[in-house]
């Protein structure tokens, strides 16, 4: 996981569009595209892309995510920063790209007040960038991931957990 990777799906999980954040950063969003695409960022452009993505510089480096540690409990994600946590440990976690695409969409609907991601498949298809065909050809893994839990009552409510290692 490189850092074009994590500024992509930091990007996703704040629902930012590649020309927003071009527009923070003063850049193009061409660049930015170039820079998800390969990972060759400027040094001098690193700070303001993690202030832009309300991030640190050592998560955007190194997916270094403020000390979070996977060898723990399963815990439910509650705030945003949390969140953020959470797409770090998928991103680490080693699964398909295509289901971590998806599973950082969902992400992307965290309702902090809530403390969950409200949303369907078909509003994936239709808020987010991904083709309709990826999302249905991961969305049963989606259901069965260990990263998430359909929330009770709610028919489409996501919690997002830490999974036991």
């Amino acid at each position: 996981m490189g850092i074009g990777d994590r500024i992509r799906l930091r990007r996703r999980l704040l629902g930012m569009s590649q020309e927003e954040l071009g527009e923070k950063v003063g850049r193009h969003y061409n660049t930015v595209s170039s820079w998800e695409r390969t990972g060759n960022v400027p040094m001098e452009m690193i700070p303001a892309v993690a202030d832009a993505l309300d991030t640190t510089v050592g998560y955007l480096r190194a997916g270094d995510v403020n000390g979070h540690s996977r060898n723990r409990k399963p815990s439910w994600v509650e705030t945003k920063s949390q969140a953020a946590d959470w797409l770090g440990a998928v991103m680490r976690s080693g699964m398909g790209w295509d289901l971590i695409d998806v599973l950082a969409a969902i992400g992307s609907f965290f309702d902090e007040e809530h403390r969950l991601a409200m949303t369907s498949k078909e509003a994936l298809i239709e808020e987010t960038n991904l083709d309709e065909d990826l999302i249905e050809s991961v969305w049963d893994d989606v259901l069965a991931s260990e990263w998430l839990e359909v929330a009770p009552r709610v028919k489409w409510g996501f919690k997002l957990i830490f999974p036991d290692e």
